[in-house]
């Protein structure tokens, strides 16, 4: 398990005009920043803002997916010429090959969660934009309640999750009410990343106790068996992406 906070990592300016954090990236991967290169089927994860009456460069990546997860703040995501609203709480899904570019069109600062994957197939699909409010949740984990936003090709979403994803497998939001605890689980070949949003949790992964609070980074590997547990009366708040773990072609 790797854990760190965003706070640990000085930031460096990127795509322009964003200010950006990298928290993980993959294990073939030199560091880039001096972040570890730990993940095994994701490519990279960083923390961005951008500030406002900024914009990103537009741009394209021909061999990796990507999930924008909005913290907060709001602007205009152009996405192969079309410019649509984002906001808090927005997850834009981008397929390979699909240019895009973040407008912060506010006074504001607007702060973003990025993931990327690299991909096998890169055949044409569409960007999909979706609100966790636009789900409907459902109590899982005994004791979590989640909203379920996307999962991958191919599967059948049992809770109206867009099934659009490639490498990754999934992405769910999850909030748990103080003194609840989760089961005691664990993936067998499912890669997982926890970010923390909001409140504090331990989070029991074999059998150690770690504190997570707002702005930390787990890092799950098949075989670790975890577990939430909320000890304070207050709600906590964590995303949680997920991704198989497939031999990777060479060269990556």
């Amino acid at each position: 398990m790797v854990q760190r906070n965003w706070r640990d990592q000085v930031p460096h300016v990127g795509h322009e005009s964003a200010i950006a954090w990298m928290l993980m990236t993959a294990d073939y991967d030199e560091s880039w920043h001096n972040e570890p290169s730990v993940l095994k089927a994701i490519e990279a994860l960083a923390r961005q803002i951008v500030q406002g009456r900024q914009q990103s460069d537009y741009h394209a990546h021909d061999d990796m997916e990507q999930l924008f997860y909005t913290i907060s703040g709001s602007g205009i995501m152009r996405i192969d010429d079309e410019e649509h609203s984002v906001q808090e709480g927005d997850v834009i899904y981008l397929p390979p090959n699909v240019k895009h570019q973040f407008i912060n069109n506010t006074e504001a600062w607007t702060e973003f969660l990025i993931i990327s994957c690299m991909v096998d197939d890169t055949s044409p699909s569409e960007a999909v934009i979706r609100n966790w409010r636009d789900q409907t949740a459902f109590r899982g984990h005994e004791s979590a309640i989640i909203w379920a936003v996307f999962r991958s090709r191919g599967s059948n979403p049992s809770h109206g999750e867009v099934a659009c994803l490639r490498t990754l497998s999934g992405f769910t939001k999850h909030t748990m009410q103080g003194r609840k605890t989760s089961d005691h689980h664990v993936h067998k070949d499912i890669e997982q990343i926890y970010y923390m949003l909001k409140g504090e949790i331990t989070l029991r992964v074999n059998d150690e106790n770690h504190t997570l609070v707002e702005g930390d980074i787990v890092q799950l590997l098949p075989g670790d068996w975890h577990q939430v547990i909320n000890e304070s009366d207050e709600w906590a708040e964590y995303l949680i992406f997920s991704a198989q773990i497939k031999e990777r072609s060479m060269g990556r």
